[in-house]
């Protein structure tokens, strides 16, 4: 049996604790910083660039198990990889090239010369997987090539996948701004824009000569080309005087088989 005066202190406890709590306080909103949603957004681009490596070691194990003498369908055939960006997929070994690839893309054969990039060389000569900078297609398409060393017949060749990086990133990014005004930017570190979520307002940047106060897009830029990570608050080039005048720009670094990216998030400033 519980005796009245604990029974009337555990009473006196709870109503101290409720009143403690302020009115809405469970219930409110969270709009999360420009920090917090660059940690969302680099973390989904990373995992998705890990996902594709590890579809494009299926493929180098199927390759090194059925020899280049198999179709191009029956080696990638079981592990074609439907995520947006991904166009298709190269295989070399003993001077021999096969491949399964989007077709609406690939509008030249000459095209077929992509597999015969540095970052591909370099996986095959160093037996170390490699990622590209981004290049062009003939059709002026902008790829990136993930690359694989494959030991076929005793002789070391490659799976090479092949994306689109800003069809890859783009649903990445979108979900997790939500709508906002928040911009999100990709970069590789000479200073090459793989991704942007507002291409008209990097169109906009201030042009070299004009005379302001406040860093700049441009400014952001070669930070961004000089640090792993950090933050810059920079001008906006408007025409509507309504419109936010300013952001708050972060970024961070993410890694793929020796070739980085500068993932930035910027948030609007009135």
């Amino acid at each position: 049996m519980i005796h009245p005066s604990t029974s009337k202190r555990w009473f006196v406890l709870v109503l101290l604790t409720l009143l403690m709590i302020q009115p809405g306080t469970l219930a409110e909103p969270h709009d999360p910083s420009g920090e917090e949603i660059l940690t969302q957004v680099s973390s989904s681009i990373d995992m998705s660039l890990d996902q594709l490596d590890k579809n494009l070691t299926a493929i180098v194990r199927s390759f090194e198990t059925l020899g280049p003498d198999a179709s191009a369908e029956d080696i990638i055939g079981p592990f074609v990889v439907t995520q947006p960006g991904v166009i298709g997929t190269g295989l070399i070994a003993e001077n021999k090239t096969l491949s399964l690839f989007n077709a609406s893309y690939l509008q030249d054969p000459q095209d077929l010369t992509m597999l015969q990039d540095p970052s591909v060389s370099s996986a095959i000569q160093y037996i170390k997987p490699r990622m590209s900078l981004v290049k062009k297609l003939n059709n002026s398409e902008k790829i990136v090539l993930i690359s694989r060393p494959a030991l076929v017949n005793d002789i070391i060749g490659a799976a090479v996948m092949v994306l689109t990086p800003g069809e890859f990133i783009d649903p990445l990014v979108k979900p997790q701004l939500n709508d906002t005004n928040t911009l999100c930017a990709v970069m590789q570190l000479d200073g090459t824009i793989l991704y942007t979520s507002h291409p008209m307002e990097l169109s906009n940047i201030p042009p070299e000569n004009f005379m302001t106060g406040f860093p700049t897009f441009r400014d952001v830029i070669g930070a961004m080309i000089d640090g792993e990570s950090g933050d810059l608050i920079y001008e906006l080039w408007r025409a509507d005087r309504t419109e936010p005048k300013a952001r708050q720009a972060f970024w961070t670094t993410i890694t793929q088989h020796g070739t980085d990216w500068r993932i930035m998030v910027a948030v609007p400033i009135r």
